[in-house]
């Protein structure tokens, strides 16, 4: 749990829009991919 955390806190964010906060990180796993967090959820889009 704590690398996840630390992974988060790495991640440069993208975009903040009415509390929907959006992550790239440059290094991550195939496909390319966004992380979205919302009140307390988080979800992962790809772009496949």
């Amino acid at each position: 749990m704590r690398f996840c955390r630390l992974k988060v806190m790495l991640m440069p964010e993208i975009c903040r829009f009415f509390g929907i906060v959006i992550y790239m990180f440059f290094e991550d796993h195939n496909p390319p991919h966004i992380h979205v967090r919302y009140q307390g959820k988080k979800a992962m889009f790809d772009f496949s």
